[in-house]
């Protein structure tokens, strides 16, 4: 979806004002300092390492420590950037992020593929690069739904962390990754991704939005 960008007021948040929460299995360590490393280069208010869960599956363990990394980010207040430990650096980030004021989320790493559900169906999606919905909002910047992906979140409004840690136990009730009910529920917050993402994940598909949405 391809639309004229829209004129809002802009909200600037420096990395000095941003906590850092990274998830990590305790065994492995080379990720641990190599996102350290990364994160190092940065000046961020705090860096916070999260011991990763081990469940009975890997989407269960996944899921409780995106679940228990936001309980943090609630508590703690203000942007909180989420991060799994095997992201890496695409390019590297401004010392202040300007964006628009009404932001809900803003996602620093993206997937390109998408997922809507089917009319009538319970737990039944269709997926695939189309599936994404973008808006323009200002330049490198887009309104986004239905955008799987969780692995590099800069988490703003306390609404949204509410509904991420809820989107979180509700996947854990009916086994589904969280990132599917992330993106199911982004229609209804302004949930922003930049053209060219400053992060992607080592098993990702990553890819500029803006190319994405021209495809449409």
């Amino acid at each position: 979806m391809q639309a004229s960008a829209l004129k809002l007021a802009s909200l600037k948040i420096k990395l000095s004002d941003i906590t850092v929460v990274y998830i990590n299995l305790d065994e492995d360590t080379s990720k641990r300092h190599k996102i350290e490393s990364m994160l190092n280069k940065y000046r961020f208010k705090e860096v916070i390492r999260l011991p990763a869960t081990k469940a009975e599956t890997f989407i269960q363990g996944c899921t409780t420590s995106h679940a228990r990394a936001l309980e943090i980010a609630h508590q703690l207040g203000g942007p909180v950037l989420i991060l799994e430990d095997d992201v890496i650096e695409l390019n590297g980030l401004p010392e202040e992020l300007e964006i628009p004021d009404s932001a809900d989320a803003i996602y620093l790493g993206v997937y390109a593929i998408g997922i809507s559900e089917i009319h009538g169906s319970s737990q039944k999606w269709t997926v695939g690069p189309s599936q994404i919905q973008t808006t323009p909002v200002s330049d490198g910047i887009y309104r986004v739904a239905s955008m799987l992906a969780a692995h590099a979140i800069l988490y703003i409004t306390d609404d949204y962390k509410k509904f991420a840690h809820r989107a979180c136990r509700r996947a854990l009730e009916i086994l589904v990754p969280h990132d599917i009910l992330f993106s199911l529920g982004q229609t209804f917050y302004n949930v922003l991704v930049y053209d060219t993402p400053f992060f992607a994940q080592t098993s990702s598909l990553f890819h500029s939005i803006g190319t994405l949405s021209k495809k449409r």
